[in-house]
């Protein structure tokens, strides 16, 4: 259930937050990096809530950001970004609310699968940091599309790190890409939400 409700919020808030991070073609605030990677200056955390329609009461609550670069994952050109996605929200009728933090590739049409040949997971750098390597083995979805931290301590780890720095670099396995970084500008989360 957590697989499918994660894949619902993912489709949500890549709707929600493309535009403002500069995936679209004519992007103004888009340059162009030294080795040719494409940057865009306004992704920024962004902040959504889902209300039960028959209720008004919040029933998920979001931060969603995405990568400042992007890669070019395949041979169809199309240029991908990641985005990193907090979403508070009650996963089952006995269980109170809790945080789970997901991953995922995109170029806006379609959604790039995490390879499990080395590990399902990611190594991070915060600011100037050393290679963190507690997530490198997190959870992935049953179609390989996002990989997911519902751990509490795992989440309550990641959150902390990306509350005290101002960037972060995930490195990723793509099946057909290899190990790929992605680049956020990670400062200002305003994130309360305890496991």
């Amino acid at each position: 259930m957590k697989q499918t409700m994660t894949l619902a919020g993912i489709l949500l808030a890549f709707t929600l937050c493309l535009e403002s991070c500069g995936n679209s073609k004519s992007d103004s605030n888009t340059t162009i990096a030294e080795n040719g990677q494409q940057k865009s200056s306004n992704c920024t955390w962004q902040y959504y809530k889902h209300e039960d329609d028959l209720t008004n009461n919040v029933t998920s609550l979001y931060a969603v950001i995405y990568s400042t670069n992007s890669k070019v994952i395949d041979t169809d050109g199309h240029k991908a970004k990641m985005y990193v996605e907090l979403r508070y929200q009650l996963w089952g009728t006995n269980d109170k609310p809790s945080t789970v933090v997901s991953f995922a590739v995109t170029d806006g049409e379609k959604s790039y699968r995490f390879s499990d040949y080395q590990s399902s997971g990611f190594l991070a750098v915060f600011d100037e940091n050393e290679v963190d390597t507690r997530w490198s083995l997190i959870d992935m979805s049953k179609d390989y599309t996002v990989l997911f931290i519902d751990n509490k301590q795992k989440v309550s780890s990641f959150v902390e790190s990306v509350k005290k720095s101002k960037k972060a670099k995930f490195q990723v396995n793509l099946e057909n890409a290899g190990n790929t970084t992605f680049e956020f500008d990670i400062e200002g989360l305003d994130w309360e939400f305890e496991n």
